[in-house]
């Protein structure tokens, strides 16, 4: 399968690497705005630089994008790509509003393409087994669900559009707590309404520090979604049921259970893998076998539609927030 990849930065570079170790699959060729920098890229990776988008995207030897630019661009790119016939691989958040998400899915239906999201946290090996005693219900009833996500990136100045309150509403939350929001809803499903905090605690820079979170779901559970900029890296993701709880820690390379009696949890043993490589690996497998992706537009609307409610919501000073009403445009 020939890709080709739109956003140079070291994210994309992350995702090139993991092409390089797909089978069947080979970057051809890479675009970023700045000609220098693309030449560049292109050497270091091996692939050639494209002359433009446009180029690009009428290159008839391409099968994919993959998509690895700033949050706001990803809707008309997205769009861009599917109306040239190419199959789509985008960075997550989808886009950020749902208006632009179902812009990008009724694009990729009408080109009869693929479009799939990189929420690759759903595949780290821990996350992976946890989803499957919550579904099988080695857990019971499951009660409560909680995420958090925090990483000391906003502790000093931070520049670029990565710093700037447009590109990242909610502060950790588009960039971390989103891959923790597609976790708790490959267990729980839709969220029903919820409730968000978000301020800039330290308030060294243009975005909130930390957000916390309040979510029901339709299918019963609660749970709880926080992250922060600014205080020492933790990934953690857990579901309680009636009969026992489980989570995953340090990024989903550990896996612990206790149940419902013990004082203690025990760990069980996991196959740690590189999430990012297993999804750059799904999404080759589900181009070639057209399948559906288990992360495609409509998981990543929902998410979509999650970050859009929490906004809301943090604006109101918490206020609860309908999700069917954000679905709607309400």
């Amino acid at each position: 399968m020939h890709l080709a990849l739109i956003g140079l930065g070291n994210w994309g570079r992350r995702i090139a690497g993991c092409v390089a170790s797909t089978a069947d699959a080979e970057l051809v060729t890479c675009f970023g705005r700045d000609p220098d920098r693309r030449r560049a890229f292109a050497e270091q990776i091996g692939t050639r630089p494209a002359a433009s988008f446009e180029a690009l995207l009428d290159d008839k030897g391409i099968d994919a994008v993959m998509i690895a630019t700033p949050h706001s661009t990803h809707a008309d790119l997205v769009c861009a790509a599917a109306a040239a016939g190419k199959h789509v691989f985008v960075e997550k958040p989808m886009t950020l509003s749902v208006t632009d998400a179902q812009r990008c899915i009724d694009a990729a239906a009408r080109a009869g393409v693929l479009l799939y999201v990189n929420h690759f946290r759903r595949r780290a090996a821990a996350t992976v087994a946890l989803r499957s005693m919550a579904g099988d219900g080695e857990l019971g009833m499951v009660q409560q669900l909680e995420a958090v996500f925090t990483r000391p990136v906003g502790i000093g100045d931070t520049t670029g559009w990565r710093g700037d309150p447009a590109e990242t509403p909610a502060g950790g939350m588009t960039a971390l707590g989103v891959h923790m929001v597609d976790n708790l809803q490959a267990v729980a499903g839709p969220v029903q309404r919820l409730s968000a905090m978000s301020k800039p605690v330290l308030g060294r820079n243009a975005i909130d520090d930390v957000t916390g979170v309040l979510l029901e779901y339709r299918s019963g559970p609660l749970a709880y979604l926080g992250t922060s900029l600014t205080v020492p890296k933790r990934v953690t993701f857990g579901v309680s049921g009636t009969d026992a709880a489980a989570w995953s820690a340090d990024d989903g390379t550990r896996l612990l259970r206790q149940e419902r009696d013990a004082e203690v949890p025990e760990e069980l043993k996991v196959q740690v893998l590189d999430p990012v490589l297993a999804s750059v690996n799904a999404f080759v497998d589900n181009v070639r076998t057209h399948t559906a992706p288990d992360t495609g537009g409509k998981e990543g609307l929902e998410v979509v539609a999650v970050l859009e409610a929490i906004t809301h919501s943090a604006a109101e000073g918490g206020a609860v927030v309908e999700l069917d009403d954000v679905r709607a445009g309400r």
